[in-house]
């Protein structure tokens, strides 16, 4: 099966698109293991933060400082794979790509 170069350059952008996506996500795990106790408002606004924070922790009343990166990778954890048990560790890289998923979702309502 012999692709067009129109189609094979949407497959091209289409990969890009995917590699820029889950290299943010491979950071954002990375960072959190390396570096647990950086706040979390270097990688997202005061907003987005606080949304997080209140999706992840089922609550209306968001905190008035930013967390821990780490705490942020939890509160994706839970958005994306709520059945996780506590004792299951850190959330993985699945879990935290249909957390960020729900979290852009819920951004945008």
């Amino acid at each position: 099966m012999a692709f067009s170069t129109l189609e094979a350059s949407k497959i091209v952008a289409l990969l890009l698109m995917y590699s820029i996506i889950s290299f943010f996500i491979m950071n954002l795990t990375y960072m959190a293991k390396i570096n647990p106790d950086v706040s979390c408002s270097i990688l997202f606004d005061e907003d987005e933060w606080k949304v997080l924070y209140c999706a992840g922790n089922r609550t209306k009343t968001p905190p008035s400082e930013p967390y821990s990166m780490k705490d942020a990778v939890t509160y994706l954890g839970r958005i994306g794979d709520p059945k996780r048990a506590p004792s299951d560790g850190p959330p993985g890289l699945k879990a935290i790509w249909i957390g960020l998923s729900n979290f852009h979702l819920l951004l945008s309502v």
